[in-house]
């Protein structure tokens, strides 16, 4: 079954994981991979953002709050009842987290950011940006195995200063996007 196209199944074609797929991309390329290697889109996105600063005070983790919902097709987000959590919605089995944050530049203070799990209190993922006078800041999460109903929160921490997570200044708005994806198994990522 070696050398097929996506196009050629049907929903009964059963293709071992070593079989080899093309696939095709928007431009009209294409690239063969075996399908253990080919990962589908994700099934949902979550898509949030600040429209306005958030005080970030030193010394401690702070909870990061968002006020524009700008995509969320699964209802992951509930600003009525939170405005920081999210929850892994049901048949959802991985999900990636991309978050830009942008600071108030300052060349003493280091930037923590944390995806934590409130369900498990753990901390997944975690990015420290040492003191720099810049203000752009990144957290990938990579792909995550999940739980459904499992709640999640972004922290921060200012290290030695206060300073100002930003909703609009400082090289533009702090972006948090999750991509939810159905399961681990069966797309072999």
């Amino acid at each position: 079954m070696a050398n097929k196209k996506i196009s050629d199944f049907t929903a009964i074609t059963v293709v071992d994981k070593d079989d080899l797929i093309e696939i095709e991309t928007i431009g009209g390329n294409s690239r063969k991979a075996k399908k253990r290697n080919a990962m589908p889109g994700p099934l949902g996105v979550l898509a949030l953002k600040k429209s306005t600063n958030q005080s970030i005070v030193t010394g401690a983790w702070r909870l990061v709050s968002w006020d524009v919902e700008m995509h969320d097709n699964l209802n992951a987000f509930s600003s009525g009842s939170s405005t920081t959590d999210f929850t892994v919605p049901s048949g959802i089995t991985v999900m990636r987290v991309n978050l830009r944050a942008g600071w108030a530049n300052n060349s003493t203070s280091n930037r923590y950011l944390s995806l934590y799990n409130v369900t498990t209190s753990t901390d997944v993922a975690i990015d420290i940006k040492v003191s720099a006078n810049e203000s752009g800041q990144t957290l990938n999460s990579g792909l995550i195995e999940v739980t459904a109903g499992h709640v999640y929160r972004i922290q921060a921490n200012s290290g030695s200063q206060t300073l100002n997570l930003s909703g609009t200044e400082f090289g533009g708005a702090s972006i948090l996007t999750v991509e939810f994806f159905e399961a681990w198994a069966n797309t072999h990522i």
